[in-house]
């Protein structure tokens, strides 16, 4: 396929110098599938709230601490991509690409992982009107489709904007059964309902996130470039960048807001990072799924 989207995942994951990362990647993917079966996969150090059954008595009398055995699930995972494809991804990210572009992509490299892990991967997708939804298969042309159908709903003209609490609430109410939730989306505001979405869907599933990162509208000042509103496309006036009182409160929410956030993932125990470029979301992604790793005791 000419305009193959899954192509252009498969290439940014084996070029030469992300061959080492690609194997870290892998092996970081590996942990998604760690639980109880016949299949012994290593040792590591035993650590509170590990069952005392899974301690090997034998290496441990060789070590200076317990160890425990870890095992590989036999079964196989549902892994749920959540794309936010409201106006707000038709902006411009911190390295001058689309943030739809960043989300394709960072979908796409953990959609590839799981179809080569023979795990299933399902998509869920929308904005503040509509959530749509592809059910879990796990093949490269399935995984094809998604990333086609999420590409073209991110670029759609008059889209709503975003609001990726409703495709979560969606999946809160429409699907029981344990998935691993990757959410790929814009900022979100802080408030005590979507909190509440988060932890009812964070008791159900096993959820990651994703934020993409938007461009400084300041940096384009010395540009001479105008820098506009995605959602009702109203130019900011350049008296208004050029107010270093403006600038400054600016600035101070920006990070307030990023702040807020973090600590409501942090306090959830929902692993995450930020992306700002397409070259460095094998490095992102990495350290998301380390997070997560670590946070489940792994």
């Amino acid at each position: 396929m000419a305009n193959s989207l899954l192509t252009r995942v498969k290439s940014k994951l084996f070029i030469p110098s992300q061959r080492r990362s690609l194997n870290v990647l892998e092996g970081e993917y590996r942990s998604l599938a760690f639980g109880r079966s016949t299949d012994f996969e290593d040792l590591r150090e035993y650590e509170p709230g590990d069952d005392i059954k899974d301690i090997d008595w034998k290496a441990t009398a060789r070590s200076s601490s317990p160890l425990v055995r870890r095992y590989i699930a036999a079964r196989r995972h549902t892994i749920m991509l959540v794309a936010d494809t409201g106006r707000n991804m038709q902006a411009i990210s911190a390295s001058n690409e689309p943030k739809h572009s960043l989300v394709t992509l960072a979908l796409g490299v953990l959609g590839f992982l799981s179809v080569r892990h023979t795990d299933s991967v399902a998509a869920i997708y929308g904005d503040a009107e509509k959530t749509s939804s592809i059910s879990a298969k796990a093949t490269d042309s399935h995984l094809e489709r998604i990333l086609q159908a999420v590409q073209l709903e991110s670029t759609k003209e008059g889209n709503a904007p975003s609001n990726i609490m409703n495709q979560l609430e969606y999946i809160a109410m429409h699907y029981p059964q344990r998935m691993i939730v990757v959410v790929a989306a814009d900022e979100f505001e802080v408030t005590d309902k979507n909190l509440e979405t988060l932890r009812r869907l964070r008791t159900k599933h096993d959820l990651m996130w994703v934020s993409v990162s938007d461009a400084d509208p300041l940096a384009t000042l010395a540009l001479d470039q105008p820098v506009f509103d995605i959602l009702d496309w109203y130019q900011i006036p350049d008296f208004v960048r050029k107010d270093k009182e403006l600038v400054r409160e600016f600035i101070d929410a920006e990070i307030e807001r990023k702040q807020e956030m973090k600590f409501a993932l942090d306090g959830l125990r929902i692993p995450h990072v930020e992306l700002d470029a397409s070259n460095s979301i094998i490095g992102n992604l990495i350290i998301l799924l380390e997070r997560r790793r670590k946070q489940r005791g792994f």
